[in-house]
């Protein structure tokens, strides 16, 4: 397991609705089941996941070496 990304953005895609990750690098957003959420921060590759009934959900995302 990494380290917790702290201000990564949160969105839920076509979407104005999102927010950033807190210290421990959760987040808390509300999404209807079957919507996508977009994940990104600056230097890593953004990461997509689609919600189906999740409650949690655990994101890695990869250092965008280029």
């Amino acid at each position: 397991t990494g380290e917790a990304l702290i201000g990564a953005a949160v969105q839920v895609k076509g979407t104005n609705t999102g927010g950033i990750t807190d210290l421990d690098g959760n987040f808390s957003i509300q999404v209807t089941s079957g919507q996508t959420l977009l994940i990104t921060f600056l230097g890593y590759q953004p990461q997509e996941r689609v919600l189906k009934n999740n409650s949690f959900i655990n994101v890695a995302l990869t250092p965008d070496n280029t």
